[in-house]
């Protein structure tokens, strides 16, 4: 029989705008409100944590221990070893939950994802440009690696939440 073309121009130029849009405008919120949540747990219970190993950091790093044991510093090392990467994935596909249940096949959520994951690199690619300036060529080298993750990492969010919106057993 006939095949539904599912990707169309129009449906990936708009999965391409939502995850340049919607995307990073999530992950900001998420990655903010998480972050204040783990600040908040990092400085309430672990303060007597905190001092040993400062005091075990101050022994071998020469004075380094209270800026590695610092809230701020363990908050950006959370944010960036585990929540930023957890929340990206997550909302990345997000804005594509409506027109997911749609598509005929879970090839289709792959491309559309992928898209979307596209124009989630390029915004922050954009981002780290202006936020470092001059600095950006040395930059380039590792978000090389993140430029290309995204897209794939969304892609297979979006195959995800395509089993999960048809509803399928397991998924």
């Amino acid at each position: 029989g006939r095949q539904v073309k599912a990707v169309s121009a129009p449906r990936g130029l708009a999965a391409l705008g939502l995850g340049a849009t919607a995307g990073p405008v999530l992950a900001l919120m998420l990655n903010t409100l998480l972050g204040g949540i783990v600040l908040l747990l990092v400085t309430g219970l672990g303060e007597q944590a905190l001092e040993l190993v400062g005091d075990l950091l101050d022994s071998l790093a020469g004075g380094l221990g209270d800026e590695l044991t610092s809230p701020v510093f363990l908050l950006g090392l959370v944010q960036a070893a585990v929540l930023a990467p957890l929340v990206e994935e997550l909302v990345k596909p997000l804005p594509l939950l409506p027109v997911l249940k749609r598509l005929p096949a879970a090839r289709d959520a792959l491309v559309l994802g992928v898209l979307a994951g596209a124009g989630f690199a390029a915004v922050e690619d954009l981002l780290y440009a202006a936020g470092f300036g001059d600095a950006w060529s040395g930059v380039l080298i590792t978000r090389l690696l993140g430029s290309a993750l995204h897209p794939f990492g969304a892609g297979l969010m979006a195959v995800a939440w395509w089993h999960v919106r048809r509803g399928e057993p397991g998924a």
